[in-house]
């Protein structure tokens, strides 16, 4: 199969959900196979039977649309290579993002009119598809929102709601002072 070759993932219909339709997303066969969940699916059967990958989650098309953006974007040039990147291995590979990847999270994912849900969608849909590189970069763009904040701002980013009273919590701040 050549590497133009391209296949349509068709996202599950959600009636509940009119941001998740049943749409047909075509890609290119190797960006798409940096999915695990889609490698499987198309190593199970034989990609050219197959017309439709149907995916069993729903997940927003316009989340979709991104996720296959940047898969498209990422895209192997090679089967090759493909091979390379999705060899598991047993040590942590530290995924560097770059100026495409930041472009991407800040203007399609976290700015512009969206919000943390956009973010949130990403790195859900990343770890349900199997897309190691994508969730470690939506990860990292977490990490980096929390870094240097309180406590108190950490539970407003993510929304936490504090349960502690004011005397548990006076008691915490002593009991770990040394963090400061």
């Amino acid at each position: 199969m050549t590497s133009n070759a391209t296949i349509q993932i068709q996202n599950k219909l959600n009636e509940k959900n009119e941001s998740v339709s049943g749409k047909i997303f075509t890609i290119n066969r190797l960006a798409a196979m940096q999915s695990g969940v889609i490698r499987v699916m198309a190593q199970c059967c034989e990609l050219d039977e197959i017309k439709v990958i149907p995916l069993h989650v729903a997940i927003p098309d316009h989340t979709l649309g991104l996720i296959v953006e940047w898969l498209d974007h990422h895209k192997p040039a090679t089967d090759s290579e493909l091979a390379e990147d999705t060899q598991s291995s047993d040590s942590y590979k530290r995924v560097e993002m770059t100026e495409w990847d930041q472009k991407f999270f800040d203007d399609k994912v976290t700015g512009a009119g969206s919000n943390d849900e956009g973010l949130l969608r990403i790195i859900f849909a990343a770890n349900y598809l199997g897309i190691e590189n994508l969730l470690d970069m939506g990860v990292q763009v977490v990490a980096n929102m929390l870094k240097g904040k309180s406590a108190e701002e950490i539970r407003y980013i993510l929304k936490i709601q504090n349960d502690f009273t004011p005397e548990e919590e006076e008691a915490i701040r002593a009991e770990n002072n040394w963090t400061e």
